[in-house]
């Protein structure tokens, strides 16, 4: 009994050591989700207007099925710490299924407003100018254009996990390696992602493109357009099948006898997924989005019943926390204040057409708005908790986990498209603006400085509407947009017109960034072990249910089965 009481002390001196753990490590995701830091490295400070960060998102990362901690150590954790036969080897596979489920704040996260249907119309439906969503005309639809379109994004991960868990006292006889133990993990892992877009067309017509080619009349073909290089809604399932991420873990058990088991590890995460490269939202990725991780974790269980029960109720308590390196990617970003805006048609202001006397060339918004940028990811956290019901052979387990991380953070390289330059992919060189209405009568065009003639530009317009061209302002003879008093007039009665440029300043970083995550995770797994003279086998099953309170995560159902042995 006094060892009972003495193990039970050391447990509970181990459990503070590991909530003060616990605060640290997860310090960075309280601070970004409690904070919301949104960060513009190159001036500007935080954006001006308030943003939701449940609508007009254009990347999400999605939990990795091989990154549910409370699945992996399920009946793992009877061989995985004590190893009672000569090779002090274990091994598992994990057969795992996982399917999200329908959730209006996922539906929201990649739409342009709350609203579950999103109307599109185009300038001569003077009679839904207000209501609509989204003007036709920029996606190239027909100005005659109604409909709406919904998105409900789905995602279903399927594959398997192999663990192999090696005793490192068999490398000799020290006290240093006394409990000591490494732990691989290879997942192969398939995911397939559905934006489920489903379109209302009400009244449709037909359009030309610059190149005199028939333009997009539905709003699928508008999303998927070939001169789209980013960005794009694909209509049908995407999929990637990788070997996800392998895990390391080296660490030490402290103890495990009687059911007792106190252990920590360090964790490294060597990425082999793929990585997102903006060309279509929702991406499927397998892994981490190519993060290196470092980390560490702790695990711990509890016997609540006495020692010669026959039946042994446990409480047992595990935490990871796993830090992600930053790493080169290319995303997709609206305008500061401007949702959707990514998919406004643009101007350059070099365009020699203007000065020719043709209509200037008219760029996707998402070709200039992709840029190479670095993510910081910050931590990712797990925690978990519950009961082990033992009897005999047979275990129960019931569990409840947590499960999130904070907002990324993005930098923008500088001598990107925004800054006059050139890089190495679809990127015209120059400057850009929303493009303006170059027919506008009585406006004198803007003149560059080498007298060649500037497209038009309205930097108010919005996803709904296309504003009024820049001009000069009377009071300070500057564009000031949102504080002209009123435009400049000649004695003819016109006014001179200004290209307005896009900076880098003027990206919503927030856009193209993975919003915070926050889930309670619910499991129940069922097995039995069998154990011989030589040889621990064990098999079993269970299920859980991932529900998010944030909107940057899925709503998940998942089902496994292991098998597994300890030699």
């Amino acid at each position: 009994m006094k060892n009972y009481i003495l193990r039970i002390r050391v447990f509970l001196k181990s459990l503070h050591t590991v909530g003060l753990l616990g605060i640290f490590l997860a310090s960075p995701l309280l601070a970004d989700t409690m904070h919301g830091q949104y960060d513009y490295p190159f001036g500007g400070g935080f954006q001006m207007c308030c943003r939701d960060d449940d609508v007009s998102n254009t990347f999400m990362f999605t939990r990795p099925v091989a990154g549910n901690r409370s699945t992996i150590e399920a009946l793992w954790h009877n061989v995985e710490y004590s190893k009672p036969h000569s090779w002090r080897f274990s091994c598992q596979a994990i057969g795992i299924f996982q399917q999200s489920l329908g959730f209006d704040r996922t539906r929201h996260y990649f739409l342009p407003s709350k609203k579950d249907h999103v109307l599109v119309t185009g300038d001569a439906d003077i009679k839904d100018l207000q209501a609509r969503q989204i003007r036709a005309e920029w996606l190239n639809l027909p100005s005659t254009f109604q409909g709406s379109f919904t998105l409900n994004p789905k995602q279903r991960q399927a594959g398997m996990i192999f663990q192999f868990n090696q005793d490192l006292s068999q490398l000799g006889d020290t006290p240093f390696l006394d409990g000591a133990w490494i732990n691989f993990s290879l997942p192969i892992v398939s995911v397939r992602n559905n934006m489920h877009i489903a379109q209302d067309i009400l009244s449709t017509g037909s359009s030309v493109n610059q190149l005199g080619q028939p333009g997009p009349t539905t709003i699928i073909e508008a999303f998927q357009q070939q001169g789209w290089f980013y960005g794009k809604i694909c209509s049908g399932s995407m999929t990637q099948t990788k070997l996800a991420d392998i895990t390391i873990h080296v660490g030490k058990t402290f103890l495990a006898r009687d059911n007792f088991v106190v252990a920590s590890y360090t964790a490294f995460v060597i990425p082999t997924g793929n990585i997102q490269d903006a060309r279509f939202l929702f991406e499927p990725v397998s892994g981490n989005n190519g993060h290196f991780g470092y980390g560490a974790g702790v695990d711990f269980q509890v016997p609540l019943s006495c020692p010669d029960a026959c039946t042994q109720v446990c409480f047992f308590l595990d935490f990871e926390s796993i830090f992600f390196a930053r790493n080169k990617q290319w995303r997709t970003f609206d305008l500061k204040c401007k949702p959707y805006s990514r998919y406004l048609q643009f101007v350059r202001r070099d365009d020699p057409n203007p000065s020719n006397g043709l209509p200037p060339q008219l760029i996707p918004g998402v070709n200039i708005l992709t840029q190479h940028v670095q993510v910081h990811p910050y931590n990712l956290a797990d925690f978990s908790t519950g009961l082990r019901l033992k009897v005999k052979s047979l275990e129960i387990e019931i569990g409840y986990s947590i499960w999130g991380h904070g907002d990324e953070k993005i930098i923008v390289f500088e001598g990107n498209c925004l800054d006059k330059c050139n890089l190495d992919r679809a990127c015209p060189d120059g400057m850009f603006g929303i493009a303006g209405n170059q027919n506008t009568p009585h406006q004198l065009a803007a003149v560059g400085s080498c007298g060649n003639i500037l497209p038009a530009t309205a930097s108010n317009s919005t996803i709904k509407c296309q504003a009024s061209n820049d001009v000069v302002c009377e009071q300070t003879v500057e564009i000031l947009i949102g504080h002209c008093a009123g435009p400049q007039v000649d004695v003819n009665g016109d006014t001179q017109r200004v290209f307005v440029p896009i900076t880098r300043l003027d990206l919503d970083l927030q856009s193209g960034s993975a919003q915070t995550a926050f889930n309670h995770k619910f499991q129940m797994a069922i097995g039995l072990t069998y154990e011989g003279d030589a040889v621990d086998i064990f098999f079993g099953a269970g299920g859980y249910y991932d529900k998010p309170v944030k909107s940057g995560a899925l709503n998940t159902l998942g089902a496994w089965a292991k098998i597994g042995a300890s030699f």
